[in-house]
């Protein structure tokens, strides 16, 4: 749970970032979701859902920091990583027991592993690429695949 998975390297062509915004709550204390990826140039809605002040305040070292205090229930922002950036951290200031991660990719081939550990990575063109797993406490690992373009692989990552 909470495992990019992401293809690191290989990735040829230029790829247009959905308009459709992912959203980040902060609800019960919590970055909602805990991990998400981006497309670079894909909006983020930031919202507070709850009834106290909270602030986001991602750290990246690519993308322009930014620090925003959100003090009402209800309250939203949208902002935009505009570079691709490898997985960087978010926190609140007030509560410093939140804390999430985002990663910004220029293509569509990331996910975020589910409740059991899956992340399908569809619509791959054939090639040879790096895959990445990256876990915030476990760190990433690597593995290297061929794909042609009726091939589906399933790749395990052991931590």
């Amino acid at each position: 749970v909470n495992t990019f998975v992401f293809v690191s390297e290989g990735v040829t062509g230029q790829y247009t970032a959905p308009k459709t915004p992912v959203v980040l709550d902060q609800q019960g204390c919590h970055y909602v979701p805990h991990v998400f990826g981006v497309m670079a140039g894909q909006p983020i809605v930031i919202k507070n859902s709850d009834t106290t002040l909270h602030n986001i305040h991602p750290l990246p070292t690519v993308n322009t920091p930014f620090n925003i205090g959100m003090p009402q229930k209800g309250m939203t922002q949208i902002r935009i990583f505009s570079k691709p950036e490898t997985p960087f951290h978010i926190e609140c200031d007030v509560h410093p027991w939140m804390s999430g991660f985002v990663g910004v990719f220029a293509h569509p081939f990331f996910g975020v592993s589910d409740d059991k550990g899956v992340v399908p990575i569809d619509n791959l063109p054939a090639g040879t690429y790096t895959v990445e797993s990256w876990h915030e406490r476990l760190g990433p690992k690597f593995q290297k695949i061929t794909v042609s373009a009726s091939d589906r692989k399933d790749l395990t990552f052991t931590y």
